[in-house]
């Protein structure tokens, strides 16, 4: 069992990230299969989008993870739309150790990756850091 990464988000946030992952990740070939990156530009047809996506949503026992950037956005709303599918799953606020962490627990249950790739986002959020004078 997989869990897959979509990562769906406006133009050109998805591919950068999935492009980062690589560089990490650049000792494992199969980053390039598990990992899917869609940008969606200004003005797109969402219901085009939609069905490209879902077609290469994964078959049971594999499950997808769908990372996203904004809530009731045009990548989430398509995003939100893969829900009917039981193994899939949906997180908005997506940064980059989200993807890493996926990436990382990949082998694991939706429900775990889920959790794990939620703490990280968590972790990461927005942390000033100020000049000690």
């Amino acid at each position: 069992m997989t869990t897959y990464l979509f990562i769906i988000a406006h133009a050109p946030l998805a591919g950068a990230l999935k492009q980062c992952a690589e560089h990490v990740f650049s000792h494992d070939a199969r980053i390039a299969d598990r990992v899917e990156a869609f940008d969606i530009p200004a003005d797109s047809d969402t219901d085009e989008w939609r069905a490209r996506i879902y077609e290469k949503l994964p078959k049971a026992p594999d499950s997808c993870l769908v990372l996203t950037d904004i809530v009731g956005a045009t990548p989430f709303n398509i995003a939100e739309s893969m829900l009917h599918a039981d193994n899939t799953a949906v997180l908005s606020g997506m940064n980059l150790p989200m993807v890493l962490t996926a990436i990382v627990h990949r082998d694991e249950s939706l429900a775990d990756v889920v959790r794990v790739v939620s703490e990280a986002g968590i972790a990461s959020a927005a942390k000033p850091a100020l000049r000690k004078d």
